[in-house]
């Protein structure tokens, strides 16, 4: 009858937390990426794939203005630069645009940083930290410096 008891009991303490469950992934614990930025942040990725750099830079930029100390903007405007250095210099090496990535770069890397001191949006500060030092990483090795 114990064991019996004990059956029913943790039965219904794993199907309490199958119902509960779903309800705890829907409701978001954080600001991680708010729904503000999105309109912004895929308007300026559509006219960067369809090579739109000043209607892109005006998005991504907008975005910044919305919500200054995410990360995500910034992060789309390193891969604007590295867009524009791409389509435009990497065979030629435009040392204005070089240098735009690598400071767009930095300073992705500091609002990421300062992101993810927070426990609740320190998933997104990581990922347009590391994000933006890919960035750099790339740079680097497409110009073969290998050290850095």
């Amino acid at each position: 009858m114990r064991r019996l008891n004990f059956i029913k009991l943790l039965s219904g303490l794993f199907f309490s937390f199958l119902l509960l469950a779903p309800l705890r992934a829907e409701s978001p614990k954080s600001d991680e990426f708010p729904q503000d930025l999105e309109g912004d942040l895929s308007g300026g990725t559509t006219a960067l794939y369809h090579l739109q750099f000043k209607e892109a830079e005006e998005k991504f930029r907008h975005a910044i203005e919305a919500r200054p100390e995410h990360p995500a903007p910034y992060f789309f405007l390193t891969m604007l630069r590295w867009y524009e250095l791409s389509y435009d210099s990497l065979l030629y090496q435009n040392s204005s645009l070089e240098k735009a990535l690598m400071d767009q770069a930095s300073l992705t890397v500091k609002v990421a940083k300062k992101f993810s001191r927070d426990k609740s949006s320190q998933s997104s500060g990581f990922l347009y930290w590391a994000g933006a030092l890919g960035a750099k990483g790339w740079y680097h090795r497409t110009r073969s410096q290998w050290v850095r």
